[in-house]
């Protein structure tokens, strides 16, 4: 990137590396640590014959604790027929309509499919046991303009095991912190295209994966989750366990004009197209790019008539993928299946930002 930087400096303000979107899930541990479902049930004094009486209960607990939340903040609430409209969408429209700047924008409930917990006969053994389905359940979800954060939601599931989903953007996260330290900066569509401090923005993005956010996100989990002090006085103290599943990171280019991007686009696309190989895109992912085969590298071009071009490269549903908005170029990386990526089996985590590759909006 340095060398792009210096080839191109005459019409280049700079980069910011960093991420974009995240989807963090908060997964209360020790519901699948061994037998710590059962534990849970006999600490309730909950027989198994009786888990279905006693789900129903605990779900309308949360149910009506949501709502009270709800009533008490006076944001709007509104239920959706379906799963396939857009909650991102709606919750824009509500703070577009109230003119909403700050705090809690709305509440959205929706019948989503989902893995529950629950309790099941088995027949080879005439048994109950826990069982894990694929299910639908009513969920819930919290738009925010937070004050750290900027636009973000939160989702919860209120069956077993009553998972957690926080969604943040670093490019929101970003223009927050510089607008709490006076740094001017202009936007398009959530991409900075120029600031007055490109260093102190570099070291703001990079702070994002440095910090500890779990209690953060514990807060967001004890505001949706009643039962929380239960389930952790249960399970020794602890409850929710945060980790990323999805993520976007990104450099930015930034040009000084769309102009002066423009004259550039076609050999930049070109090159990407045509010049850049499986052995590139096996190797940017950690993979060896000879022996077995490791799982198929496939390319695409494609034309947005509202965005521009974007040229994708995609590995195990994770990708690279270059594109322009307005001023900047932005090379993208799109992590979408984590499990394609080795840890170390004796890592001790209680949440982990992934340090991917420096190279963030899909399209």
């Amino acid at each position: 990137m340095k060398k792009f930087v210096e080839t191109f400096q005459k019409d280049i303000i700079g980069t910011i590396s960093g991420f974009d979107r995240m989807i963090i899930k908060g997964i209360i541990h020790g519901f699948f640590m061994g037998s710590g479902f059962y534990k849970f049930l006999v600490k309730e004094g909950v027989k198994l014959m009786d888990f279905k009486e006693y789900s129903i209960k605990t779900t309308t607990s949360i149910k009506e604790h949501l709502e009270r939340y709800i009533c008490s903040s006076g944001c709007h609430h509104e239920y959706l027929n379906s799963p396939n409209i857009s909650k991102e969408g709606t919750a824009k429209r509500i703070m577009k309509d109230k003119n909403i700047t700050e705090g809690l924008i709305c509440a959205l409930s929706v019948v989503e499919p989902c893995r529950v917990m629950t309790i099941r006969l088995n027949r080879s053994t005439n048994k109950l046991e826990q069982s894990n389905e694929f299910r639908k359940c009513l969920h819930y979800y919290f738009y925010y303009i937070d004050q750290t954060f900027g636009f973000m939601h939160v989702k919860i599931q209120i069956w077993f095991p009553f998972n957690i989903q926080i969604y943040i953007n670093g490019k929101s996260y970003l223009m927050q912190q510089l607008k709490k330290e006076g740094i001017g900066f202009t936007s398009y569509n959530n991409c900075i295209t120029s600031v007055e401090n490109l260093e102190r923005a570099q070291q703001i993005s990079d702070k994002l994966h440095e910090k500890k956010w779990h209690p953060v996100f514990d807060m967001f989990a004890k505001r949706v989750n009643n039962l929380l002090p239960k389930i952790a006085g249960i399970f020794d103290g602890h409850a929710y366990k945060w980790v990323i599943d999805e993520c976007e990171y990104a450099t930015d280019v930034l040009f000084k004009s769309r102009e002066g991007l423009e004259k550039y686009l076609p050999y930049f696309f070109e090159y990407a197209s045509l010049c850049q190989m499986g052995y590139n895109i096996y190797s940017f992912f950690g993979r060896k790019p000879h022996g077995l085969c490791q799982g198929e590298a496939v390319s695409d071009r494609k034309y947005f008539w509202n965005q521009g071009f974007r040229v994708k490269f995609t590995l195990d549903k994770n990708s690279i993928k270059i594109y322009d908005k307005d001023s900047v170029l932005r090379i993208e990386t799109t992590i979408n299946n984590a499990n394609a990526f080795k840890i170390r089996a004796d890592a001790k985590i209680n949440f982990v930002f992934i340090p991917l590759r420096r190279s963030s909006q899909s399209m």
